[in-house]
């Protein structure tokens, strides 16, 4: 198997280096992007289910020279500089990320694993605080009721006290812990979730 190294530079003065091999033919549309600056379990577990993905650093979004992919995940922690530092590149795409939703792309952002947070750089209006804990949970339908039944207990890292879109599960104090907002022909999904999500949920998120 043959690969090509393309160089690109970005605003923050470092080279970064993509490898391209043959693979980078099969992602398509329906192609998930892993946001993140170094290796996570997370790759593996969609390889695992099936599902094209690659991880991506923040200071990529938008090259030309990236396989195409309809659907970014954000994974737990992005703001927590103790496991990251991509938030500040997140800031720097907002742009990027509107212009992706406009296009009928989704994303899925988990988390931000600090006391509180709100999420600027997306088109909606969400605001996140941090209570690590076992809770149950109830479903007010798609895509809800993919990710648990009703009264079914998981592991959480917090809640939103403010969301836009629909509140698709709650948890035991009734605050929303997903939330769904439609932007252009995309959708945001905003998650709380402190757990692997199911097959079956990121095959409804993808749109397979």
């Amino acid at each position: 198997m043959t690969s090509s190294i393309l160089p690109l530079f970005f605003q923050n003065l470092h080279f970064v280096y993509f490898c391209i091999d043959s693979m980078a033919a099969k992602h398509t549309s329906e192609s998930i992007a892993l946001v993140w600056d170094s290796s996570i379990l997370f790759e593996k577990l969609f390889l695992e289910y099936g599902f094209s993905c690659m991880r991506i650093d923040p200071t990529a979004l938008g090259s030309p020279y990236l396989p195409q992919f309809g659907t970014i995940i954000i994974p737990t922690g992005f703001a927590n500089t103790k496991y990251t530092a991509i938030l500040s590149q997140l800031n720097r795409k907002k742009q990027f990320l509107f212009d992706f939703l406009c296009n009928g792309g989704n994303v899925l952002v988990f988390g931000a694993a600090i006391e509180k947070f709100d999420y600027d750089f997306l088109p909606c209006d969400i605001s996140y605080v941090e209570q690590y804990g076992s809770v149950r949970l109830e479903s007010s339908g798609e895509p809800g009721n993919l990710i648990v039944a009703n009264g079914d207990t998981q592991e959480c890292d917090g809640y939103f006290d403010r969301c836009e879109g629909d509140a698709v599960l709650l948890n035991e104090g009734g605050h929303c812990v997903m939330s769904v907002s439609h932007h252009g022909k995309g959708k945001v999904v905003a998650t709380t979730l402190h757990e692997y999500p199911p097959r079956d949920f990121i095959s409804w998120l993808v749109g397979i």
